[in-house]
């Protein structure tokens, strides 16, 4: 189960749950794309608690989810929406200057 653990698991906790919800977000309602954060952390606890529920009663396992994955994963994902909404604005402002030729 640890080598499960290990590479598929944090491959879809680190890398596809952060883009698919960011990617969700802009794609289908980016006023709301400020959630993407938020939909992201109660998605990662949930499956974390779901798959490893040591993590709510062992000392060792609840300080290295909430002191260090939890700002980990958060700084992935605000750091995923900038991005977005940068490459948003940019692509907006590109369109309005060409509609204005």
């Amino acid at each position: 189960m640890e080598g499960l653990w290990n590479t598929p698991m944090n491959t879809i906790l680190f890398i596809l749950l952060p883009i698919v919800t960011v990617l969700g977000f802009s794609i289908f309602t980016k006023k709301l794309l400020w959630l993407a954060p938020v939909v992201f952390t109660l998605c990662f606890i949930l499956i974390c608690i779901f798959l490893m529920p040591d993590i709510l009663t062992v000392s060792e396992c609840q300080q290295i989810f909430w002191f260090i994955s939890m700002p980990l994963h958060l700084m992935i994902v605000v750091l995923l929406t900038i991005m977005v909404s940068v490459i948003t604005y940019v692509i907006k402002k590109l369109q309005q200057q060409q509609q204005e030729k």
